[in-house]
């Protein structure tokens, strides 16, 4: 018994020291719908991201508050509040340094998502290729060398 408690112990320690070092990239996936968030969990974790998931707003503030979530994924219809005022509320009231990918079927509701404050959206959850795609691009974004700039004369 007690080999078990020192064993879940030091299990407990790696995985607080592994998401602590920043190796990992906390993602926060906020979806009504339970098969659609745990396809999007599954998907992003094996890329590599470390993911919290959040069916309802009240959940998805308290990740917020207590976690370090450099993404957020959220979906247009959400229970209790609208996708729009989520978003206005993570970017003016809870760090605006959290990018947003807002999903949005209807081609105004992305561009009113945009509006509030996504850096980018996506039409449909289950294209995770795109999905992927789109986090990589807003987490790790390209670097121009001095000498591209001056080749092309921006510099």
């Amino acid at each position: 018994m007690i080999k078990k408690i020192k064993l879940l112990i030091l299990l407990c320690t790696l995985v607080f020291l592994l998401n602590s070092i920043g190796n990992t990239t906390n993602i926060l996936v906020i979806e009504p719908s339970r098969p659609v968030l745990m396809k999007l969990k599954k998907t992003l974790h094996r890329s590599g991201y470390w993911v919290f998931t959040a069916r309802r707003w009240i959940k998805a503030l308290k990740i917020l508050k207590y976690e370090r979530i450099k993404l957020v994924v959220i979906k247009h219809y959400l229970e209790n509040i609208s996708g729009l005022e989520a978003v206005e509320q993570i970017k003016n009231e809870i760090n605006s340094d959290i990018k947003i990918i807002y999903i949005a079927p209807e081609l105004a509701n992305r561009k009113r998502g945009i509006e509030a404050g996504a850096d980018d959206y996506l039409t449909n959850p289950s294209d995770t290729r795109l999905l992927l795609k789109k986090i990589r691009l807003l987490l790790e974004p390209l670097e121009v060398s001095d000498e591209y700039l001056r080749f092309k004369g921006y510099w």
